[in-house]
């Protein structure tokens, strides 16, 4: 979304320019309006706004612009009451460039000033070349950092807090998140938490190394059940089922060819539900089942057994049919 309002725009600065000429305005929006000033960043920083312009007027000539705004709506969002927020957003409808521009604002309000060193650390990770609306998604996670960067600040972790803010930027940027309420309650270890997941996810499937040629697939009673091929597939099965497939001696007894180990998937869903353990027979290839279990080591119950015999007999033929299970 862009602004009609062109002629406010000012020419793309560089970061050293943006730190020396912000310092002044945000020092205005934390005295004097800080309900506005993670909007403000964002807009700057898309290069929406003209950062040499007094900041609450800069942002309400901004909103004044956009669909749906006025002055008296204007008068509204700087109240900043959450009421208020409420009401707009309802009143605001099907108008999605106003409903951006009060989520935009509403996204960042915060009780207490942002301190400067969070500021600098944002303007030197923001892309200039983002929309606004891009712009506003990669931001929605900054309040709960904003309450992190304080913390760290006061008890000496800053340098850490970076490396977290470094984890986390990316991935909220590139999977768009939307925490439940539970989620967003557990606040900043919940982000960091799953943005780690995350980065290992990239560096294991970026180095993914085969364990076995692929074989057909199977259903029963509605669960799809798959052999594993690759030490990433193990890895992040293990994760959803939440047990010890990351182990290499799961991997390395696929690679010589003493075991299978074969995820059983939802209907319709790319999530594992069951995992087996098929050990191979060295001398007649036949398969036994030696482990089967469901989500966070649970005991499979009698039906789901008698179809974990029936996976058994299906790979069982796929493996004598390949003659090597080798990639």
């Amino acid at each position: 979304m862009t602004s009609s309002n062109s002629g406010a725009k000012a020419p793309i600065l560089t970061r050293e320019q943006q730190a020396v000429l912000w310092g002044p305005q945000l020092l205005i929006l934390e005295t004097e309006a800080e309900h506005l000033l993670m909007p403000w960043i964002a807009l700057a920083s898309a290069n929406e706004i003209d950062a040499t312009v007094e900041p609450k007027l800069a942002v309400k000539q901004w909103v004044c612009a956009q669909p749906g705004g006025s002055q008296r709506v204007w008068k509204a969002i700087a109240a900043s009451d959450s009421r208020v927020w409420t009401d707009l957003i309802i009143r605001a409808g099907a108008i999605e460039g106003f409903r951006e521009t009060v989520l935009l604002i509403r996204e960042f309000q915060t009780q207490a000033a942002v301190p400067q060193e969070f500021v600098s650390l944002v303007v030197s990770r923001l892309d200039q070349s983002m929309a606004v609306g891009d712009q506003l998604h990669r931001c929605t996670f900054y309040p709960a950092a904003v309450r992190e960067a304080r913390a760290a600040l006061a008890e000496g972790r800053w340098d850490r807090f970076v490396e977290e803010f470094d984890l986390v930027d990316p991935w909220w940027a590139e999977i768009h998140p939307w925490p439940d309420s539970n989620q967003r309650k557990a606040g900043w270890g919940w982000l960091v938490k799953w943005a780690r997941l995350w980065h290992e996810q990239q560096t294991r499937q970026k180095h993914a190394r085969n364990l076995m040629a692929a074989v057909a697939n199977v259903i029963v009673n509605g669960i799809e059940y798959r052999a594993l091929t690759c030490n990433y597939e193990l890895w992040r099965t293990s994760v959803e089922m939440r047990n010890c497939l990351t182990y290499e001696w799961y991997a390395d007894g696929i690679l010589q060819r003493h075991h299978l180990i074969v995820a059983g998937y939802a209907p319709g869903s790319n999530k594992p539900v069951i995992v087996l353990q098929l050990a191979i027979h060295p001398q007649t290839e036949g398969l036994t089942l030696s482990r089967a279990r469901g989500i966070a080591n649970r005991e499979l119950t009698e039906l789901e057994l008698r179809d974990a015999n029936v996976v058994r007999t299906h790979f069982e033929a796929q493996v004598r049919s390949l003659g090597t299970i080798s990639p």
